[in-house]
This record gives C-alpha cells, structure tokens and sequence, in this order.
C-alpha cells in the first residue's frame, strides 16, 4: 500500500492512505465480435449469426433471433472500465439498471424459443453479462457456469465468471478463469488485465508485471495497462518505472486515478513539486473529491508549506466533515505543526476523537493523532496512553517505526510533538 506523507510522520501503515486500485478491463459488455446480424431482415424477423469457437457458425432466425438481437443491442455499447477490488462490488448504481432488465428479459425468452446448445450457451453469456451490468453476481455465476457447461470452449464465459468471482473475493476462482478464457484465447487482452490484478491482490508482483506487459504487448496504447503496471512497479519500490507507466497511461488517457498515481510515485521519490502540480490536475478534474486536497495537503506539509497544507486539509473537511482521514490530518497539522500560530490542540482533540469514533478505534493513525493533540494540549498522561495503545495496535502488523517510539519518549518528557518537513522549501 502506498503512504501518503501524513501516514509517514505518524509512522502508521495502515488507516488513511488509500491504495490506488489496479482497474479491470471492460467487463459488463459481451463479446461482440461473436454475433452478426443480417441487415436485410426486418425487426420482428432478424437473423443473427453466432460464430463458435471451432470456427464453424449457426445462424438463428426467427422469434429467438429477434430476440438476441434486441438483447445485443441493448447491452452494446454499455461496457465501462470498472475497479478490480478483492471484495464484493455491485455494479449497481454505476449503469442505468432498465436497459440491463430489458436485455434479460430478452435473453430469457430467446432460451425458451431456441434450446438448441450450439444456441444457448451465447444467450446464456450474454444474459451473463447482462447480470454482471446489474451486479446480480449470483445469477452471473449461474448462467456463466450454464455456458460453459454447454459449450467448454467459449472464452467469455470463463471471463464473466471470473469477474463474478474476483467481485466475490474469491481470487483463486477468478484466476483460474482468467487463465482459461488466455488458454482459449490468447489475445484476450481484458482476462490478462484483470488476472494481472488479481495476482497483485495477492502480493505477486511478478506475475501481475507479466500480465500487465502481456497486455500492453497486444495493445501497446492500452492505457489501463500502463496504470497498472504503473501501481505495481510503485508496490516493489521501482518508482522512475511506475512513474514512465503513468506518464504512458495519462498521455493515452489523461484521468485523475493516474495523475493521482504518479504523484504518489513523485512522492516516494521526494519530486514534491511535481507531486503538487499533478494533484493539482486530479483537483481540476474532481473538485468535490475530499481525499484529493488530502492528499496535495500532505504533499504542501512535507515541503513546508504550512499554510497550503492547513487550506488543504480544511477544504477536505467542508467536501466530507465525517471523513476520517480528512479529520485526522488537519488534526495532525494543527497539533504537531513547528507555526504557533496554526495549531490549536482543543480543536485538534474534537477532530482526531472524531477520526478515532469514525474508524472504531481500529486505525492505529487516528490513536496516534490522538495522542500528539492530547501532547499539544499538555496532557501528557493521555499522551502516552494512546501513544501506548497505538504501538501495540501497530506491532500486530509489523516492527513499530523509530519515530513512533521517539514520539512516546517526548511525551514521557513531557514534551509536545513536532513535524518537520521532509525537504526544503
């Protein structure tokens, strides 16, 4: 996971510093180029062609080829790119949820016009990912699994049930599918993105990295590959790599998840002005996201510059005032900052308590900014213990950093944290 410069000086892990999720390919949407409509044919009759995997085609006319058809049509063009996250994510909400009911409906009839399985196991992937539109994973696993039962060789199906899978946090399912649909297909560039993003969910760096290039090396302008090669070179420390990836990916498709990672990258490589001037552009392009000032705050505060930072932090507060991490950082600013003049420990207090209630007492960075405000306050017994209860909570994921234990000791002393920036302004 990667650290914002918040999560750096209080020495935590875990809590505010969101990870830059890898982003799947386009998933809801079904495989287009496997049926072809004759044009000739009117509405009520039209006949549609579905090509097989061995090569060979069948050709569907009547009610159950208006049928596909109608279905087809109503799902083409509705596929989007969609985060890849190791734990249930519903679609819902996302898409407009009436083309996707019209589209089932459309499927379901057209299976009870046509049983014929050289038939079927399409219309069963095409209501597939006519589910995977809805988030109904249960009935995607259904009529993926229906698919390829019928018919082992088609590659889609595999991919709508892996998707299904992975959105399930089942990660070894998922990339068991993903292997088979590259199995059967080779060029499938999406089963290569997301398994790449599963193997990364995993830790497995290496492979993700292979995945990731696979598909770059199938579409070279691919620019979700590029972000996600991008985050896993960040995860294994190869900073100037990640960065070029997200340099890549932005001038293919310059949106805010990548600017935001190739700051982060900047960050880790202490480029704080080129970290600003591209949490700048992710502001411009999402103005009412709170964790973005909080993000370029942190960048502000490790340079120095107070004042941005405490502008940032507030502004973050006004966009989501039950935001944890918003709270906990300006908490942090105003308890810990090296200007008289900007902290207030009273207030730090009612915010960081709030961050703590907010994240049930479970992040270790809230307790600890709970203890540094307590510390600006002169209440150095509340310091410690908070300072105390935040170790242990830390030392169950890992050695407790040489700052956190230094900042017990001032507190011990009686003694007041202070930040300080981490280059010169």
């Amino acid at each position: 996971m990667h650290t914002r410069f918040i999560a750096r000086v209080i020495a935590s892990l875990g809590s505010f510093a969101l990870a830059f999720e890898a982003i799947g390919a386009e998933s809801p949407g079904p495989d287009f180029s496997t049926l072809s409509r004759d044009s000739r044919t009117s509405s009520s009759s039209r006949e549609v062609t579905i090509r097989l995997p061995d090569g060979s085609s069948v050709r569907v006319g009547g009610k159950a080829g208006a049928l596909i058809a109608e279905g087809f049509s109503l799902l083409q063009g509705r596929a989007t790119s969609s985060v890849m996250v190791p734990i249930s994510q519903s679609a819902i909400g996302i898409h407009r949820v009436k083309p996707y009911d019209k589209a089932i409906s459309s499927f379901t009839a057209a299976l009870q016009a046509n049983r014929d399985r050289n038939v079927a196991f399409f219309i069963y992937s095409l209501r597939a990912a006519a589910y995977l539109g809805k988030g109904q994973l249960d009935k995607v696993l259904v009529d993926s699994s229906a698919s390829i039962q019928l018919n082992p060789k088609y590659a889609p199906a595999y991919y709508y049930r892996g998707i299904a899978y992975s959105r399930t946090g089942n990660i070894g399912k998922a990339i068991s599918d993903y292997t088979a649909a590259i199995q059967l297909d080779p060029r499938y560039i999406g089963a290569y993105l997301n398994r790449g993003v599963e193997y990364s969910n995993k830790r497995n760096y290496k492979l993700a990295l292979r995945d990731a290039t696979m598909a770059i090396g199938l579409n070279p302008k691919y620019a979700d590959a590029y972000h996600n090669r991008g985050i896993y070179y960040s995860e294994i420390g190869e900073f100037d790599k990640a960065i070029a990836d997200f340099s890549q990916a932005i001038r293919f498709n310059p949106r805010s998840a990548t600017f935001n990672g190739r700051a982060t990258a900047y960050e880790d490589t202490d480029k704080f002005d080129k970290a600003i001037a591209d949490y700048d552009r992710v502001i411009r392009i999402t103005p009412k996201d709170a964790y973005d000032p909080v993000y370029r705050g942190g960048a502000y505060f490790a340079t120095g510059n107070y004042k941005a930072a405490l502008s940032d932090f507030e502004k973050a507060v006004q966009l989501s005032p039950n935001d944890a991490s918003a709270l906990a950082s300006l908490a942090w600013l105003r308890a810990t900052c090296p200007e008289s003049s900007l902290r207030n420990g009273k207030e730090a207090i009612r915010m960081s308590m709030r961050a703590c209630e907010l994240s049930k007492w479970k992040e270790p960075a809230a307790i600890f900014t709970l203890a540094a405000t307590y510390a600006e306050t002169g209440d150095f017994d509340q310091a410690v213990k908070y300072q105390t209860q935040a170790m242990k909570m830390k030392s169950e994921y890992g050695p407790v950093h040489k700052k956190t234990r230094e900042r017990l000791a001032l507190y011990q002393a009686h003694k007041p944290a202070r930040s300080e920036p981490l280059v010169a302004r």
